[in-house]
């Protein structure tokens, strides 16, 4: 018996044994499609959101801890952001955003008088934990009640997700800066 013939024997084998498998046991979790809108919903959104939420405003503020104070008024190129626009844009969408999904009043926060790098991560830290309670506060059987945001209609997951992806879009702009500077940007923690 050749090599190939023999590896295609246990290739044949192996799918065999995996059919079996599935036949005795179901399909494992991974191979599940994926839950519709009412399973979703069924599940505590809040719950399986907020270490997502909780991992990016840690994250996020690494970037903004390891941008040296002097440096925050640093840009790339005159066309963009300052450092410290960047955090500030983040804060102030993610005020918005969350307002949004929740109703809670926004921080009373001076996101425009913010200058120093103290004042900027002080404010970031805050919006951030504002968002965590605006996700809190939002009950799962809400998360697919539609709501209007740019002349557009959303659910309030996808408005909770799209603020989770602009601020990993920004984050990850400021990453270059961080660069320029000569400042290795802060090791990845997702999981």
């Amino acid at each position: 018996m050749t090599n190939r013939t023999t590896a295609r024997r246990r290739f044949l084998q192996s799918l065999s044994l995996g059919a079996a498998a599935l036949t005795v046991g179901g399909v494992p979790p991974a191979l599940a499609r994926p839950s519709s809108a009412r399973t979703r919903a069924l599940r505590d959104f809040a719950s399986d959101f907020l270490p997502t939420w909780e991992r990016a405003g840690a994250f996020t503020l690494a970037y903004a801890e390891a941008m040296p104070a002097d440096t925050y008024d640093f840009r790339p190129t005159p066309e963009v952001r300052t450092f410290a626009e960047q955090m500030l844009h983040i804060a102030g969408a993610n005020a918005f955003f969350g307002n949004r999904v929740s109703g809670l009043p926004q921080p009373d926060i001076d996101l425009k008088g913010a200058t120093t790098k103290a004042e900027i991560t002080s404010a970031l830290g805050e919006v951030f934990d504002y968002c965590a309670a605006c996700i809190r506060a939002m009950p799962t059987a809400e998360v697919e009640e539609p709501i209007s945001l740019f002349e557009q209609n959303f659910t309030k997951e996808q408005v909770v997700l799209t603020m989770r992806d602009h601020v990993t879009h920004h984050r990850g702009q400021t990453a270059i800066y961080l660069r320029l500077n000569g400042i290795v940007p802060p090791q990845y923690v997702g999981f």
